[in-house]
């Protein structure tokens, strides 16, 4: 009898919090001291569409860009529950692709707004998962899509290369084990996810991380203070392979921070390696570590044979 009172129990847990015990959002979940949605283990759908002057096409989880004319793509924090309003205007003319590292919206109306404006820029946007992004509200919010937004807009969330002309691009959504979510149904990464990647990397091209969540101590601490803020295991395994460096959302106090081949701080690496925290789209001002206010702003990147570089 108790043993039936338990699973009845369970039973309605399970239906009261919409999850299954195992999956949701459509993403297997890890529990543990905090619980996340492994959003890499989605289902990738394959094949080609063709987005403004790119050709895009998805193959076994990686994607490939054939854009025309200068590669140059924009990176930034989507706006949160905060309206895009005119941010899109210059955005069309500034790159060729975009990608949007999290702050999507606090549930799937927000999301699906946010979404369907920016599939309205007329270029690829690649979107992946930050630590407020809840993935079911993700899963609704680009089922909605329609029109030109649902062929623009990409879920990134289960992707493990994009290909841009002589770059790779490695994408990692979510909060590290589970950490500075908001709650336990958004994305998250740990060992599984990237061990995943392992088989992404491809010897000789440059390569860069695309994360909401930045490495600690590789090859700097991009932290606050004496406090690196990143996450260890992404350090580690990015140092002990070679990657060239890559642009991410958190800690939001470095917002704008940008370091290359010419900073104090990456000397003796490459000309091509890049670090940056990426900023937010729209939205109010973000409050930096050291006091200040970073408005509003999307960065560029050119896309050259050796690497990334910042764009005039």
């Amino acid at each position: 009898m108790r043993l039936l009172l338990l699973g009845l129990s369970l039973g309605l847990l399970q239906l009261a919090s919409g999850c299954d015990g195992c999956s949701c959002g459509g993403a297997p979940r890890s529990e543990g001291s905090h619980p996340y949605l492994r959003c890499a283990a989605l289902e990738v759908p394959e094949g080609q569409r063709a987005v403004g002057g790119c050709e895009i096409r998805i193959e076994d989880a990686a994607a490939a860009l054939d854009c025309e004319g200068e590669s140059v793509i924009a990176i930034f924090q989507g706006p949160g529950s905060a309206p895009i309003g005119d941010a899109l205007d210059p955005l069309a003319q500034a790159a060729r692709a975009a990608f949007v590292l999290g702050s999507l919206g606090d549930d799937a109306e927000q999301m699906a707004r946010t979404l369907g404006a920016l599939g309205e820029a007329g270029l690829p946007i690649f979107v992946l998962a930050g630590g407020a992004d809840e993935a079911e509200a993700l899963d609704e919010a680009l089922s909605e899509l329609g029109g030109d937004a649902a062929e623009a807009v990409i879920d990134a969330r289960a992707l493990r290369r994009i290909s841009i002309g002589a770059i790779d691009l490695i994408p990692l959504s979510g909060a590290p084990g589970g950490r500075y979510s908001r709650t336990d149904g958004c994305c998250g990464y740990g060992p599984q996810e990237l061990e995943a990647l392992e088989d992404s990397l491809q010897a000789g091209r440059p390569t860069y991380l695309l994360s909401w969540a930045a490495p600690a101590g590789w090859p700097i601490s991009l932290g606050m203070g004496d406090v690196d803020a990143g996450d260890p295991l992404l350090g580690a395994w990015a140092r002990e392979r070679g990657i060239q460096g890559g642009v991410f959302a958190w800690p939001r106090g470095r917002a704008g921070d940008v370091l290359d081949g010419d900073s104090p701080a990456l000397a003796g690496r490459a000309s091509a390696a890049l670090m940056a925290l990426a900023p937010r789209l729209a939205g109010a001002p973000l409050r930096r570590a050291d006091g200040s206010m970073w408005m509003p702003a999307i960065l560029r990147l050119d896309v050259g044979p050796e690497g990334l570089a910042l764009a005039p």
